[in-house]
């Protein structure tokens, strides 16, 4: 059975929590150790999620620590993937624990540890893209006027 929160640590609608900043550190220490927000929020002695996400939104050196704090738990999360790979004995429940971290950190570190995806433009056949230019100096008025009323008629369509 777990023991209630104390009154200053919840927050329900309306109610808020009073920051602390060693509570802060403590939720900064522990998100970059790999631990959830969620889990965190759980433990009797912590503020309610409501309340972390309150910090976050008025306590700008709040935000900037836990920011930091994210990123050092995708790094803790690749390191726990050798770990896993090198030590769990069922391979499913291997597959399915680094799959769920390699997730994780993809989708909050896109540029770190996202799938690098390159676009290449080429021209016909996969060779270089050739530019072609006209030489329009040479045109009468009306034969200009012309071109114009075609490429016009074109971009319409």
């Amino acid at each position: 059975m777990t023991k209630k929160k104390p009154p200053e640590l919840l927050q329900t609608n309306g109610v808020k929590s009073t920051y602390s900043v060693a509570v802060a550190e403590r939720i900064c220490v522990m998100i970059s150790k790999g631990r959830t927000i969620t889990s965190i929020c759980s433990d009797d002695d912590m503020p309610s999620i409501d309340g972390v996400y309150g910090w976050l939104r008025v306590q700008p050196a709040f935000a900037e620590a836990y920011a930091r704090a994210r990123e050092a738990q995708q790094d803790t999360f690749a390191a726990q993937i050798l770990d896993i790979a090198d030590t769990e004995t069922d391979p499913q429940r291997a597959r399915n624990r680094i799959d769920a971290r390699k997730w994780h950190a993809a989708k909050t570190s896109p540029k770190k540890y996202g799938d690098r995806v390159t676009q290449e433009h080429t021209g016909a056949d996969g060779g270089p893209i050739t530019v072609a230019s006209l030489n329009l100096r040479g045109l009468s008025d009306d034969d200009l006027l012309a071109m114009q009323k075609m490429l016009s008629k074109a971009a319409a369509k």
